[in-house]
């Protein structure tokens, strides 16, 4: 997806994975709940990670195109026209000018298409949602962190093994709300949730289960 800002009437935008896209607006969040900036300009100019495609110095219309890809379909006979379609992105346009954050609205599109319409979110933890996209259907982790209204600082190096079976790994988050401190949370294998009631002959049976592979 792309995550874009728009400041001074000039788009700056890179192309990422949802993780990466996360990443760049939890620590932007991170920011603004220390009391600064929501520095979403610095995390798009200047990315810490590699990132798919950059894009700088945009015109609105410029990425308008930019936010689109675009597919040519050729006849090798010579038959027929050209085929030109669009494939959009999914983006997130953070417009400092206007003080907007602006997402496609796919509401009756037409594949192949340029995709015109928009939709605005109400919040930067919105935009956090946004970019998880399908990762908040499968991955309890951010399933868990938008139901607490927390953001997912990192990993942590901490792990719990037993006899071989990862049993408990921590990770590191953070809630939504200005002067928070970030905390550790475990995730437990053996129920497959952040608040284990496993006993102790649960987690034996789990580490001495054979692996199903």
């Amino acid at each position: 997806m792309l995550i874009a800002v728009q400041k001074d009437q000039i788009i700056h935008a890179v192309l990422v994975d949802n993780r990466q896209a996360c990443e760049m607006i939890a620590r932007a969040i991170g920011h603004k709940l220390d009391g600064k900036n929501f520095n979403i300009f610095d995390e798009v100019v200047n990315p810490q990670d590699a990132v798919l495609k950059s894009l700088h110095n945009l015109s609105p219309n410029q990425f308008f195109d930019a936010r689109h890809d675009v597919i040519v379909t050729r006849d090798p006979m010579y038959l027929l026209e050209d085929t030109i379609t669009y494939k959009p992105y999914n983006y997130i346009l953070f417009n400092l000018d206007n003080q907007k954050i602006i997402v496609p609205d796919y509401y009756d599109y037409e594949d192949g298409f340029h995709l015109t319409e928009i939709g605005e979110l109400s919040s930067t933890y919105e935009a956090y949602k946004h970019a998880s996209g399908v990762l908040s259907n499968h991955n309890r982790l951010m399933q868990f962190a938008f139901a607490k209204n927390l953001i997912l600082v990192k990993p942590t190096d901490e792990y719990h093994k037993i006899n071989d079976s990862l049993v408990r790994t921590a990770y590191v988050f953070r809630e939504n709300v200005k002067g928070s401190q970030p905390i550790n949370i475990s995730y437990c294998f053996c129920c497959e949730t952040f608040e284990c009631k496993c006993t102790p002959e649960q987690i034996e049976e789990y580490t001495s289960s054979e692996l199903p592979f």
